[in-house]
């Protein structure tokens, strides 16, 4: 009896990372951010086409980072994009 292949259906992924501020130790949170989205990425078989990374306060709407996220989502038609939540 044959066995069956697994064929994994990699998905077009964009990955957004964002802090409030330009202190250093934002700059680390960033990077760490990018860091496990990635491995979360790779877990779900996700291909990761872009990474955009941003500093700006998350209270502003028209941020150009999630404005790029938007408009790169639509016109590329990826169907995921991965970002961290921060939970207070």
């Amino acid at each position: 009896m044959l066995e069956a292949e697994k064929v994994v259906i990699k998905v077009d992924a964009i990955i957004y990372c964002r802090v409030s501020t330009d202190k250093k130790t934002q700059e680390t949170s960033l990077q760490r951010q990018q860091e496990e989205l990635k491995k979360l990425a790779d877990l779900h078989h996700l291909d990761v086409k872009k990474v955009v990374m941003e500093k700006a306060s998350g209270y502003e709407v028209d941020r150009e980072g999630i404005l790029d996220v938007l408009h790169t989502m639509k016109e590329e038609k990826y169907l995921c994009c991965l970002f961290k939540m921060k939970h207070d």
